[in-house]
């Protein structure tokens, strides 16, 4: 009684924690992630495959498809963490697996690893923008895939503001 409490919830005893934390997870793993997976090593497969096949679509399906499988299999050790089961770890590893063809998708259409970095942070962390009875990060997917489709028209619309270019030159799918 009469103590000032710092307790903020979930994250921590410290509202600095609990700021940190939100900023990890918009600007630290989801942008570093997409640096890794979809900047480095979705653009490399591509290269390398297409040298062996010499079939841009199919170079890029398998980039696409192992990249993505690689992101899904490094977040093993998060599922282990949640204490998730054989049965549900497989489903987990199977949506983080799609969530980052989304992401690669995203990538590759926009031709802009900055949308997929925060698109990827909404992902993560979608309540510090908005939130809602339902998981957030079904709205944020469902966002993501709206720019995805829809991109043809917001590049026309923004013109080259946001393209930096991928892979070889401004590459779409």
């Amino acid at each position: 009684h009469g103590k000032l409490s710092f307790a903020t919830g979930r994250y921590g005893q410290f509202p600095l924690q609990t700021i940190g934390v939100r900023l990890e997870a918009l600007f630290g793993s989801g942008l570093i992630e997409e640096v890794l997976y979809r900047g480095f090593l979705l653009t490399q497969t591509y290269m390398l495959v297409l040298k062996k096949c010499k079939r841009a679509p199919i170079a890029l399906a398998i980039a696409v498809g192992l990249s993505a499988l690689y992101f899904g299999i490094n977040h093993i050790p998060a599922g282990l963490r949640m204490g998730l089961n054989s049965m549900d770890l497989v489903v987990y590893i199977t949506h983080v697996t799609l969530v980052g063809m989304l992401f690669a998708t995203l990538f590759i259409r926009t031709a802009n690893l900055f949308i997929a970095g925060g698109a990827h942070a909404l992902v993560n962390d979608p309540v510090a923008l908005f939130s809602a009875p339902v998981d957030s990060a079904l709205f944020a997917l469902i966002g993501v895939s709206i720019v995805m489709l829809s991109w043809p028209s917001i590049s026309r619309f923004t013109g080259s503001m946001f393209s930096v270019g991928t892979l070889e030159g401004r590459l779409a799918i």
